[in-house]
């Protein structure tokens, strides 16, 4: 009697020692990485850093100069602030009120019967361009 209870013993003890033995199963998903080949691109920017759009650009890829006089809107490409601020100083009426705005490349301008000023980056504050020009 006392065998068949030793074979049982040894029988479970042989069963279960493979089962305590091994750690327990942990499964991770897989990461993504680059192949060597494969290229790794850094961010452009730091999220903290400030954007400051371009004041000239050239070719067909020109930013379109949108004037609003009136209630009417013009549109025509011109590479550089300063051609946007001569088309408005060119179809802008010279008067005082109310003032005719245009806008390039998420810059704002605005005349008045004497001068064509500039928005700052949040387009909260004027500065002085440069005068219009004499008719």
């Amino acid at each position: 009697m006392l065998r068949p209870a030793v074979v049982v013993l040894a029988l479970s003890a042989a069963l279960l020692s493979p089962l305590q033995a091994a750690p327990p199963a942990t499964t991770k998903p897989p990461m993504a990485a680059p192949e060597p080949s494969e290229p790794v691109f850094a961010p452009a920017t730091i999220s903290s850093e400030t954007y400051e759009p371009k004041t000239t650009i050239g070719g067909e890829a020109a930013p379109a100069c949108q004037i609003k006089i009136g209630t009417e809107w013009i549109e025509t490409r011109t590479a550089t602030l300063e051609e946007c601020a001569a088309q408005l100083d060119q179809k802008a009426p010279v008067q005082a009120r109310p003032m005719s705005t245009a806008y390039w490349n998420e810059r704002y301008l605005a005349a008045d019967d004497k001068n064509i000023y500039q928005a700052d980056g949040e387009a909260s504050a004027w500065s002085l361009l440069r005068p219009r020009a004499r008719r």
